[in-house]
C-alpha cells in the first residue's frame, strides 16, 4: 500500500520531468539540425557562386559552412578548390588534406590534393595521391592524366605517355587530355603523332590556347612555317596576354626574316614577363 501510493503520488513528477527532458532534447536536436541545414546551405550557395565565377563569394560561404560545421568534408573539399583556383596553394593543400582525413575515400579530394602538389613541383607527393585514386577507381581518366603528367616530370618517360594514352582512351573527347599527350609526344621527338593530338585537342576545345601554341612549335620544328605562323598567331589571338605565345610568335617570325614583326612580338612578350630571362 504504501509503495503503491509513494509510486501514484510520483506519477505526475516523473511525468512533468520527462516532457522537461525531452523537450530539452528536442531543442537541441533541432538546433543541430538548423545549423546543419544551414551548412549546407551555405555550401550550395558557394557551389553556385562558383558557377557564376564569384570565386571570392564563393569561398566566403564555404567558410561560413565550415564555422557552422567544422567536420563537412564537402566545404572543405570545395574551398580548397576555390583556393588553388585562387593560386593559394598551401591553404589548398590544408584544405584538401583535412577533407581527406575527414573521409578519406573522397576521390575528389584527393584529386584535388594531387593537383595541388604538382602546382609545388611535389612530383612524388602528387604520384601517391593519383595512385590512392586508381587503387578505387581504376578507369579515372583525369588520375591517369595527373599521374602522366607527374611521371613525365620525374623522368619517366614512357610510363607518362602510357598514362595519358590511357588517359585519352578513357576521356577521348578531353582537349587538355590530348594537349598533355601530344606534349609527352613531343618531348619525346615523335612530332607528327604530338601534332595529330594537339590538333584533336583543338578540335574538342578551341578554346585552348595552349594547344595553338604547342600546336606551332611542333609545325615549325617539322619545317612546316607558314602553318606554323597561323597557329601562332592564333595563340596569341586566344590569350593576348600570354608572353609565350608572343614569344614563340617572334621565333617563328625571326625564323622566316620578318625582323620587324619578331622584334614587336618579343617586346610584347618582355611587357608581359619582364622577369623571362629568355
Amino acid at each position: 500500500m504504501l509503495l503503491t501510493g509513494v509510486a501514484t503520488r510520483s506519477v505526475p513528477g516523473l511525468l512533468s520531468m520527462l516532457i522537461f527532458l525531452t523537450g530539452a532534447v528536442l531543442c537541441l536536436a533541432s538546433a543541430l539540425c538548423m545549423e546543419t541545414e544551414s551548412a549546407l546551405a551555405h555550401n550550395r550557395e558557394g557551389l553556385e557562386l562558383l558557377h557564376r565565377g564569384d570565386l571570392s563569394g564563393a569561398g566566403e560561404a564555404f567558410r561560413d559552412a565550415i564555422k557552422l560545421e567544422p567536420t563537412f568534408a564537402e566545404a572543405h573539399l570545395n574551398l580548397g578548390s576555390v583556393l588553388l583556383e585562387s593560386g593559394s596553394v598551401d591553404a589548398a593543400i590544408a584544405e584538401f588534406r583535412t577533407a581527406i582525413n575527414l573521409q578519406p575515400g573522397a576521390i575528389p579530394a584527393h584529386l584535388g590534393l594531387g593537383k595541388a602538389l604538382r602546382k609545388k613541383e611535389d612530383w612524388i607527393g602528387a604520384l601517391r595521391e593519383y595512385e590512392t585514386v586508381l587503387e578505387h577507381e581504376p578507369d579515372n581518366a583525369e588520375a591517369h592524366s595527373g599521374k602522366g603528367i607527374a611521371l613525365q616530370q620525374t623522368g619517366d618517360m614512357d610510363g607518362a605517355i602510357r598514362e595519358l594514352r590511357r588517359a585519352a582512351e578513357l576521356a577521348p573527347r578531353s582537349g587538355p587530355v590530348h594537349n598533355d599527350l601530344g606534349v609527352a609526344l613531343a618531348v619525346e621527338s615523335n612530332r607528327p603523332e604530338a601534332i595529330k593530338e594537339f590538333q584533336q585537342a583543338l578540335i574538342f576545345d578551341p578554346d585552348l590556347c595552349s594547344a595553338y601554341n604547342n600546336l606551332g612549335i611542333a609545325l615549325q620544328e617539322e619545317g612546316k612555317q607558314p602553318e606554323a605562323v597561323k597557329q601562332l598567331r592564333k595563340a596569341v589571338d586566344c590569350e593576348l596576354r600570354s608572353a609565350t605565345a608572343h614569344y614563340s610568335l617572334g621565333l617563328e617570325l625571326q625564323e622566316k626574316g620578318d625582323s620587324d614583326g619578331a622584334i614587336l612580338e618579343f617586346r610584347r612578350s618582355i611587357q608581359l614577363n619582364p622577369d623571362d630571362s629568355r
